[in-house]
């Protein structure tokens, strides 16, 4: 859902490509969710970026950025399931 938000708050707003970090986590499986993005790419007429980041140590590197810039971690996925664990 929050995928197709997206792909529809670029398009409404002129943007020519769409993308998500959801592919960055080593926990997603990256092909769904870039299968969901080319889908919605299609539906909507606009260009999705459809990458793993997790690849070539791209989590790690990310989070060496993160700490190193002081971003927030979250520590779950946002779910209620997650809540949990």
């Amino acid at each position: 859902m929050r995928l197709e938000a997206a792909a529809i708050y670029a398009k409404k707003n002129g943007f020519e490509f769409f993308a998500t970090t959801l592919t960055i986590s080593p926990h997603k499986h990256s092909e769904t969710i870039n299968q969901i993005g080319r889908d919605l790419a299609q539906k909507y007429k606009i260009t999705f970026i459809d990458k793993d980041w997790a690849k070539q140590d791209g989590f790690k590197i990310t989070m060496q950025m993160a700490r190193e810039h002081e971003f927030y971690i979250q520590r779950y996925c946002g779910c209620r399931f997650s809540l949990g664990s």
